[in-house]
């Protein structure tokens, strides 16, 4: 059987050292070794190209960590809180989380990529929490809190009742786009993570935390299965 094809939305750098001073378009080596952990073949959907095009060959959608969404996508002036943002980043990655809902395509969203799907299924975000709570960017690798998960929802399904998580963000969702449910919180009452059919996506780093323990995988293997169907 064909491994599943799971296109991972590119972000894009323009500070960069040295002598090439062009935006670059890019994944972590993270996302990569968690896709082809639990049998999926990665690859990068760059803009270009119509996002109908893109999502039609591949079986599955991975929106990754990155910048800050603009603010005017969900209808609010930009708080100097906010950090960078990229309108035309925000416009491609909208662009192919409605293609692939479209297609009924499976998506995954980590971080920013839980932010996106929100906006771009009209939902609000906090620009820049109050709470310190979300803002451990010490170590990649280090879970810092507990988030509660739902019972009766796919994710309880994967992890139960609780999950220990790290948290490298300081933006979240405020209000919550319609058609998505929330199956996880952070203890200050945060939603941690969202779902429906098509969608599963939580604002810790799961892909960051699997060298350590295993069990941070079953989500990708829950997403790859989706994608076999």
């Amino acid at each position: 059987m064909r491994k599943p094809i799971i296109g991972i939305a590119a972000e894009k750098i323009i500070e960069n050292p040295g002598v090439f001073q062009y935006p670059w378009y890019f994944t972590i080596e993270s996302y990569v070794r968690a896709v082809t952990l639990v049998g999926g073949t990665p690859i990068l959907l760059l803009p270009g190209s119509p996002a109908d095009e893109l999502i039609n060959i591949v079986d599955g959608l991975l929106m990754q960590g990155g910048m800050d969404v603009t603010p005017s996508e969900y209808g609010e002036a930009k708080l100097p809180e906010c950090g960078r943002t990229d309108l035309k980043e925000d416009s491609f990655h909208e662009s192919l989380i409605r293609a692939a809902i479209d297609q009924k395509k499976p998506i995954l969203g980590i971080c920013r990529g839980i932010q996106i799907i929100n906006v771009t299924l009209g939902g609000t975000l906090y620009q820049d929490l109050e709470s310190k709570w979300h803002r451990h960017y010490e170590n990649y690798e280090d879970p810092c809190h507990i988030i509660n998960i739902k019972e009766g929802t796919k994710l309880h399904s994967i992890f139960g009742d609780t999950l220990l998580v790290n948290s490298l963000h300081h933006q979240g969702i405020k209000e919550l786009a319609k058609g998505l449910i929330p199956s996880a919180y952070s203890e200050d009452g945060l939603i941690e993570a969202v779902e429906n059919d098509l969608i599963m996506a939580i604002q810790c780093h799961p892909e960051a935390l699997k060298e350590k323990d295993e069990k941070y995988l079953r989500l990708f293997e829950y997403f790859i299965e989706k994608c076999k169907n």
